[in-house]
């Protein structure tokens, strides 16, 4: 019996979440919720997939195992909330939430009803990160005493000046949600738990 998956969001919800949901096995995307645009509806079409524009309608009538949510981080609470508090295990895109205390709130309530909640980092499934790992493990750069971070990338967004959570801290953006996050989880995904 398959997972049954459903997806909130029509940007990366639907060009990075949705392949990659769809090529696991025993996983099987059922439904996507997003802006009513052409390329969502060509989407769902060629995948027969059920469209929808309102998520609690979608979670209401698909049922769904879990959910995979890529939405701005202000709105990811409610979801995220309104998902665990209906027996749905959640994977969400980074930040989970606007504050420290929500996401902690969220990390309690899924523990309380024995679902997974899982944050999306892509970067350690991409084969030269995979590369470097190894390359640190084997202990060929000998032992690491002191990391220094450039983080030299922007997104589409911000390369081409357009309005975006991702710059907007209120919405769950800024350096340290929107790329913090990626440097801190990296720098223990090749050197292990920072205490």
């Amino acid at each position: 019996m398959n997972t049954k998956v459903a997806i909130i969001g029509s940007g990366f919800g639907m060009y990075g979440l949705l392949p990659a949901f769809s090529g696991i096995k025993g996983f099987q995307v059922v439904s996507i919720c997003g802006k009513n645009s052409e390329r969502m509806l060509n989407y769902c079409k060629k995948l027969s997939l059920n469209r929808y524009t309102d998520w609690r309608e979608m979670l209401q009538k698909e049922k769904p195992d879990a959910v995979a949510i890529a939405v701005i981080p202000s709105h990811q609470y409610e979801i995220v909330k309104h998902a665990l508090e209906n027996g749905v295990a959640v994977f969400a895109e980074k930040p989970l939430t606007t504050s420290f205390a929500t996401s902690r709130e969220i990390s309690k309530l899924a523990k309380e009803k024995g679902l997974p909640n899982m944050l999306d980092f892509i970067f350690p499934e991409i084969p030269e990160w995979k590369a470097a790992k190894k390359v640190v493990e084997s202990g060929l750069v000998g032992k690491i005493h002191k990391i220094n971070v450039d983080w030299a990338f922007l997104s589409y967004d911000l390369r081409n000046s357009i309005k975006s959570w991702k710059t907007d801290v209120q919405q769950g953006g800024g350096a340290l949600s929107f790329y913090f996050s990626h440097a801190f989880y990296y720098l223990e995904y090749f050197l292990g738990r920072i205490k």
